[in-house]
């Protein structure tokens, strides 16, 4: 893997399949989301951010990424997930998905972020242009 760019690339193919739409470079907070991703059919918000290395400073992107999406995952090449302390994201519900040059692996799940604020979701999804109800997402 050789750039965060392929990393996110790989990432919305991955979601794209599943049912979602997705765009890149998405705002939440006062941090870019690296993607944002809202299923066409549940209305579940997927927020992503990839690191090739540095997976405590995405911990701290994700903590607020979890202000605007229902789940949230860091993405990272497939080499290096080993040195992530799974521990730690599960204590604060991120979720970790492995990159390789062939697939996107869940490593954990997220949990439903506790925190999520409609205000963040609707600007979010007002950048996406996803044409799923805003009132769904707030159930």
């Amino acid at each position: 893997m050789t750039s965060e760019t392929v990393i996110v690339a790989k990432c919305s193919k991955h979601f794209a399949g599943k049912g979602y739409a997705v765009t890149a470079e998405v705002p939440i907070g006062r941090k870019v989301a690296d993607l944002y991703c809202v299923h066409r059919q549940s209305g579940e918000c997927v927020a992503v951010e990839a690191k090739l290395r540095d997976w405590p400073a995405a911990v701290t992107q994700a903590l607020v990424y979890q202000l605007g999406a229902d789940r949230v995952f860091i993405a990272m090449p497939a080499d290096v997930v080993g040195r992530v302390r799974l521990e730690e994201l599960a204590t604060h519900g991120i979720g970790l998905l492995s990159v390789s040059e062939k697939k996107v692996r869940l490593v954990l799940d997220a949990e439903q972020s506790a925190v999520r604020r409609p205000m963040f979701v609707q600007r979010a999804v007002s950048v996406l242009g996803a044409k799923a109800s805003v009132a769904s997402l707030w159930a």
